[in-house]
């Protein structure tokens, strides 16, 4: 997907504020390509999952989809779920995007891709989880992976046939080994590929949407894990300067966030109950204001906070309504804050702490004392209802160690995930878990 929207956005006219002329815009085609994408789909689980109940769509499922208007909280496991259905998303808006909508028209044009794809597309009933996820998760990844595509492409390929986008632009590639351990499991030994990108700089007076972002991605390799290990974007919705001097810069804004980590599933349980007992975290929807400030140039200090309201979070339960509800995780709404702490040392040495916090609320879940809810069928819940507490804690750090290679630095990275769970009809719980990574940079 990253691939095909890259090749093409780089024969695409330009489709935002940072170039000079307006894209031709292709309403129809556009809404005719995602059509025919989902007819695609339909077609390829109906003989990839021909044995899954899904797959096999009526009419009679789309009358009562029209008609009866009952939207469930479904059981797919949480990489289907919190990953795989943003990336879902990406590609209705980038069928907009690349047919000159704009970012807000594109917007649109994942929320309908998704609605039809929950009413007309899957025999069960649409699902709240998916509609919700598959529209944010699309719009926040979308829009970043839409902006590094295009200015790679036309970079490399296209260079003096359109105009020439000169924002601030980085790139990077890392790779190399990652260990994880889970709280009373064994320990997890991976390799790993992250790719990440930052667009603009977040001190200009740029109040565009999406005018910065960040955007990082992982991959995971080896011990059968689910190749996406995480996904994180902060991107910028308005922001407005409030100190602009040479050694001296504050900003204040509104910024969208993602954030996605499957950071790994337990490997003591059987192959076929994995997908159930992910230890994962995922953040859609997430919007708020953020402040930051920078003191120096070369050698700097950055500093971020932002506060969120989350419109849709999952976190991991610890309770055994996994064995009637199908998931090891809980749905919930709730807010966060974030605090990033960035040291720059000239090209030489970098550094950061990202501290994440955030509280998710659980309204609907399993009751102890109702055996009614569980419904002999797959059930309806939103999770284990109570609220859940997570502290993520990322220190990280770059070295160059040879300055005529500036290109190329190590790396090292850890991360500490802390969630203590607050259920209405169980005991209280917590877990916790460590993650190390130590690799080499390449920053093109």
């Amino acid at each position: 997907m990253l691939l095909w929207s890259c090749w093409n956005s780089s024969f695409a006219e330009p489709a935002d504020s940072t170039m000079s002329t307006k894209p031709r815009k292709h309403p129809w085609l556009a809404a005719g390509e995602i059509v025919v994408f989902n007819g695609g789909l339909v077609v390829y689980n109906a003989i990839r999952n021909s044995a899954e109940d899904f797959s096999h769509i009526t009419m009679k499922d789309i009358r009562r989809n029209v008609t009866h208007g009952y939207w469930w909280w479904d059981c797919d496991g949480f990489r289907v779920n919190t990953i795989e259905h943003p990336i879902h998303g990406v590609i209705y808006y980038n069928i907009a995007r690349l047919n000159g909508m704009s970012v807000v028209e594109s917007s649109l044009y994942t929320l309908g891709g998704s609605w039809m794809w929950e009413i007309f597309c899957e025999s069960e009933q649409p699902s709240i989880n998916d509609m919700v996820y598959t529209t944010f998760g699309g719009i926040t990844l979308g829009e970043p992976i839409y902006r590094t595509g295009r200015r790679v492409f036309n970079d490399l390929f296209r260079r003096g046939k359109v105009p020439r986008d000169t924002t601030p632009f980085t790139l990077s590639l890392s790779a190399g080994y990652r260990a994880f351990w889970p709280n009373h499991h064994p320990t997890v030994r991976t390799g790993y590929l992250t790719l990440e990108s930052s667009y603009g700089d977040m001190m200009d007076d740029e109040s565009g949407l999406f005018d910065y972002f960040q955007i990082r991605g992982t991959a995971v390799f080896g011990s059968n894990q689910f190749i996406v290990g995480a996904a994180k974007v902060t991107a910028q919705l308005y922001s407005q300067q409030l100190v602009d001097e040479p050694q001296r810069k504050v900003v204040w804004g509104i910024y969208n966030h993602f954030d996605y980590d499957a950071v790994a599933p337990y490997y003591d349980l059987p192959k076929s109950e994995r997908e159930k007992h992910y230890y994962g975290f995922s953040e859609v929807g997430v919007f708020g204001p953020g402040i930051a400030y920078r003191l120096g140039d070369k050698n700097r200090v950055e500093q971020q906070l932002h506060v969120t309201g989350i419109a849709m979070g999952t976190t991991p339960t610890t309770t055994q309504h996994k064995k009637d509800g199908q998931r090891g995780y809980s749905f919930g709404s709730g807010y966060g804050a974030k605090l990033i702490t960035k040291a720059k040392l000239g090209d030489v040495l970098s550094a950061s702490v990202d501290a994440e916090f955030s509280q998710l609320f659980t309204w609907d879940g399993f009751y102890d004392d109702d055996p009614s809810r569980y419904r002999p069928s797959i059930p309806s819940i939103q999770g284990e209802a109570g609220n859940a507490v997570t502290l993520i804690v990322t220190p990280s750090v770059t070295v160059t160690p040879i300055p005529a290679l500036s290109h190329l630095s190590l790396e090292g990275r850890g991360r500490f995930f802390h969630s203590h769970f607050n259920y209405k009809y169980h005991p209280h719980s917590s877990t916790h878990a460590w993650e190390v990574m130590a690799g080499v940079k390449y920053t093109f």
